[in-house]
This record gives structure tokens, C-alpha cells and sequence, in this order.
């Protein structure tokens, strides 16, 4: 299966930048978003390095230096850190200036190839586009007679015009194993569409991927190299890595709750096109047809805003607790609540977006549809919650406490917690892990998690028990994108690898 791709450098370079550049590569950058909405892609991260970063590392100078048709230099990149129903890919936009220049997919499928393989030459008049037989013929024989493969190759597009020239790629899809049972896999990107802006194939890359994998076979091959090295696949590697695991960031959506900022954000704005909660039924039917995800159909809404003009809610800005969900027309964008940093003062009432700055992500615009104002004031209002001026309100009764069969009553949870922070102050380090899975168990996620960080942090020794807990604790409140992150990270301080395996099959199950 699928698996995900390595993370993306995290080295920022700082340079001025004049007003149409910034904007030129904002614009774009604002494009791919919208693109990776469409295919169904979430976006996690987006790096930006400019000329200035090359000081970082040679890598990085070596990218920044690339060369297009020997006249075009890259002085700028972006990257882009995504996953597709759990699967981790990632996506280099170079630019020269404030235009933009073909870029780079880039991810890892399971299986493996006895040889690389390159897709090197356009379509043909006759027999379409196949692999070049030059790197292993028998390789290239069999990717190339694949019918799914032979569909994604004719989606290929070769060319990026730019201005009045035309850039022609050298290559398009190469593939190389990678030693350990896998292969990694590149799509350079032609100009699938777009007007003022670059669409660069998601979609078309997705489907490629998805064709590659049912032609590995499993095993490990030795590591190989590609046929013709992609100018931007050392950027993705990045810094060398940390001497211990990476972890994931720590799991604060899960303790703030947005309900009462955005009620008295959006109550002097209430009305047919603005909502809190569950809206009309034949609204709500649209909604989760148009513009809730599929994975998201049984979570609660907090706020809906109509983007339509006549009111059907088929494009919409939907909040769940944890997620901003919006569609118009084409353009999609899903960003989670807690990375919502700020929204930028000074912005037209006649704009027809609403800019807010997100974490790892920066600017990303979010439109209003007719009526800029209740967009603003509900997206400030996140904003402010997660500034503290609001004050984070933390879960520590859940909704499974109750007196309801099989919930857990007030009395007993106010029991568990006051014998957990007991153990906490003076008992041994088992003794603690048994207090907060009886959290767990009794239902506390949000006070079980930040227990088991915490007895994390006091002893390292035990982190892959704490964090296969804290992918538990997330699993149960519906956080599986998150929950896998902890269970990966788990197997990484020396979780049972197999059961963490079965336990992030189980989560992407739900994405």
C-alpha cells in the first residue's frame, strides 16, 4: 500500500521581495492550494526558501541555483508537505522571479522494481507514451503494458508555457527503489491549466501513483538512482535529521472549544445564509453532498455561512469543532481550527476573500461569496480563540460522562482524575501510565492525553507507550489523521510495530 513520503525541509530564507513578485508567487501559491483542494489533498505544510536560504546548506543553494532551458534560473521554491487519504506526498514549486517554473511530485509506494524506469519521451504519433527500455527493458515492458498505467501516462502534459516562450520537459515520471521494499516516485509537471496561474496535476499525479503501485512487486531490490537526477529531490530530504525521533506536534485542537466565540462572532449576522448548528434540512442535505467530506459526514457542525447566491448551501464555509471546510465553485480548502494564527488588519469589505495567516501554511484565503463581513468576524473570532483571548477550554469531562448506561458518572470521573494527579505526584512510572489509562478508559481523553505527554516528557523511556496511548485517546474523538501521527511516532521510541501498523490501518480506514 501507500505510504507516507519523507517530511519536507523546514529552513525559511528571509529576503525583501518587491510587491509584484510577492504577489506573483502568492497568487500561485494560492492556485495550488485550491488545485490539491479539488483532488481531494490536504495540504500540512508549505514551505517557502528563497535565494537567501542557500547560505543553509548546499542542497539548498544547489536547488535555488537550477537552471530551466538554460536561461531561466530558480530563485525561489515552495514546498508542499500533503496526504491523500493518509498517504504522505509532497509537491517543489520553484520560481524565477514572480513566475512560475515546471515542479516536482514526489512520493513513496510499498513494493519495488528490479530496475529505475523513466518515462523520458513525449506522445508519440502512434503507440502513445511508454517507459524508456534504456534503464531495464523488462521493466519498462511490464510498467507499460499496465492499463491503468496506460491511462496515466496519456494524462501527461509536457509543456509550461511561460510568457511567450515555452518551457518542454526532458522527462516526465521516473521511478528508482529505494532499498527498504519501496519505491519512490517523481512527476515533473507540465501546465495542466489555469490563466494567471499554474495548475500543476495533482489529480493526474494521484491517478499515477495509484497505477505504479499494483506494478511493484514485494521485496527489496538494492537502492538505485534515478536515470536523469530530478533537480529538487535532495531539497525534500532536507537539515540532516535530529539524533532522536521526530515527534508530532503536540495535540492541542482537541482542547479548545470555539462554540461560544463563534456564536457571539456570528450572532448580529444570523439569518437564512448564516447558522449555527444544524441548519434547514434541505441545506443540510446539500452541505454534506457538496461540501463536507465524506469522512467528516457524521461530525457535528458549529457555524455554516451560504456562499450561494440564492441560497441552496451547495458551496458554503462550513466549522466543524476541530476543522474549517469551505467549496466554491471548484476551489476547496480544509485547514484545521488550531492552526488558524491571525487575521491581518486593514482588509477591504469589498474583497471577495478573507486573508488569514495559518501555521506551516502562512497566507491562505478563504472567500466570503456576497457578504465579506460575517466571514471576517467568524474567522477573527478563531483567531482570538486560539491567541488565549478566549482562554483554551479544556475537555476534562468528556461527552461519555453521564448517567446513561455504560457512561461514566460525575462523581466517578472526578474520582479518577483526583487518583491520577495523585500518582502523578508520587508514584512510580507504572503506576502513572495505569492511572491515565484509567482516564482512558473512563471516557477523560483530553485529561488522559495530557497525562500521558507529560509522563512522556518525565520519563523518556517510556514515550512509545505514552505516545501509542495518545493515539488512542485521539482515535476515540474521531482525530485519526492526528492519532496516526502519534502512532507513527510510537513505533519510532519503540512501540510494538506491528500492532501500532494495525492500529494506523485502522485510523486511515476512517480518513
Amino acid at each position: 500500500m501507500l505510504r507516507a513520503e519523507v517530511r519536507c525541509a523546514t529552513i525559511r530564507g528571509v529576503s525583501y521581495l518587491d510587491e509584484k513578485v510577492r504577489g506573483g508567487r502568492d497568487r500561485q501559491k494560492q492556485a495550488l492550494i485550491a488545485e490539491a483542494g479539488k483532488a481531494g489533498a490536504q495540504i500540512h505544510d508549505i514551505v517557502e526558501l528563497d535565494a537567501s536560504a542557500a547560505s543553509s546548506g548546499a542542497v539548498l543553494g544547489g536547488a535555488l541555483k537550477a537552471m530551466f532551458g538554460g536561461r531561466m534560473r530558480v530563485d525561489a521554491l515552495m514546498l508542499f508537505r500533503l496526504s491523500s487519504n493518509g498517504w504522505g506526498h509532497s509537491y517543489v514549486q520553484p520560481f524565477s522571479g514572480f513566475a512560475p517554473l515546471p515542479g516536482e511530485h514526489y512520493g513513496i509506494v510499498d513494493g519495488s522494481l528490479a530496475s529505475p524506469a523513466i518515462v523520458r519521451d513525449g506522445p508519440r504519433l502512434f503507440g502513445g507514451v511508454s517507459f524508456d527500455p534504456a534503464p531495464g527493458a523488462e521493466v519498462a515492458k511490464h510498467l507499460s503494458a499496465s492499463p491503468a498505467m496506460k491511462a496515466a501516462l496519456r494524462e501527461l502534459v509536457w509543456e509550461w508555457p511561460s510568457g511567450m516562450a515555452k518551457i518542454e520537459l526532458d522527462w516526465a515520471v521516473q521511478l528508482r527503489s529505494v532499498g527498504d521494499g519501496t519505491t519512490q516516485v517523481v512527476m515533473q509537471s507540465g501546465r495542466y491549466g489555469g490563466l494567471t496561474t499554474y495548475e500543476v496535476g495533482f489529480g493526474v499525479w494521484l491517478r499515477l501513483c495509484a497505477a505504479v503501485h499494483p506494478c511493484l512487486a514485494q521485496g527489496a531490490w538494492p537502492a538505485q538512482y534515478f536515470p536523469v537526477p530530478p533537480r529538487f529531490a535532495d531539497v525534500l530530504a532536507g537539515p540532516a535529521p535530529a539524533s532522536s525521533p521526530v515527534e508530532p506536534e503536540p495535540a492541542l485542537t482537541v482542547a479548545l472549544d470555539y462554540g461560544p466565540a463563534i456564536a457571539e462572532a456570528l450572532r448580529p449576522h444570523l439569518g437564512k445564509k448564516v447558522w449555527l448548528g444544524e441548519g434547514p434540512a434541505k441545506k443540510m442535505a446539500n452541505l454534506r453532498k457538496h461540501v463536507i467530506p465524506a469522512e467528516l459526514a457524521g461530525v457535528p457542525t458549529l457555524a455554516t455561512i451560504d456562499l450561494t447566491v440564492f441560497g441552496s448551501a451547495k458551496d458554503a464555509i462550513v466549522l466543524t469543532p476541530t476543522q474549517l471546510l469551505t467549496k466554491e465553485f471548484d476551489d476547496r480548502l480544509r485547514v484545521e481550527l488550531a492552526t488558524i494564527l491571525d487575521v491581518p488588519a486593514g482588509q477591504s469589505a469589498a474583497s471577495s476573500s478573507v486573508e488569514i495567516t495559518v501555521a506551516r501554511l502562512g497566507s491562505v484565503k478563504v472567500p466570503v461569496g456576497t457578504d465579506f463581513q460575517p466571514v471576517h468576524d467568524l474567522l477573527a473570532a478563531v483567531a482570538r480563540v486560539n491567541a488565549g483571548a478566549a482562554g483554551p477550554v479544556h475537555a476534562e469531562v468528556s461527552a461519555f460522562i453521564g448517567e446513561a448506561p455504560g457512561q461514566v458518572s460525575m462523581a466517578e470521573a472526578q474520582q479518577l482524575q483526583a487518583q491520577a494527579q495523585a500518582q502523578m505526584h508520587a508514584g512510580s512510572v507504572d503506576a502513572k501510565i495505569n492511572a491515565a489509562a484509567s482516564l482512558l478508559v473512563g471516557g477523560q481523553y483530553q485529561a488522559a492525553i495530557d497525562m500521558y505527554l507529560q509522563i512522556a516528557r518525565e520519563h523518556p523511556e517510556r514515550t512509545g507507550t505514552c505516545y501509542g496511548q495518545v493515539g488512542a485517546g485521539l482515535f476515540f474523538i474521531q482525530h485519526y489523521a492526528r492519532a496516526i501521527e502519534y502512532y507513527e511516532a510510537a513505533k519510532q521510541h519503540g512501540a510494538d510495530p506491528r500492532m501500532m501498523d494495525e492500529n494506523i490501518a485502522e485510523a486511515r480506514a476512517y480518513l
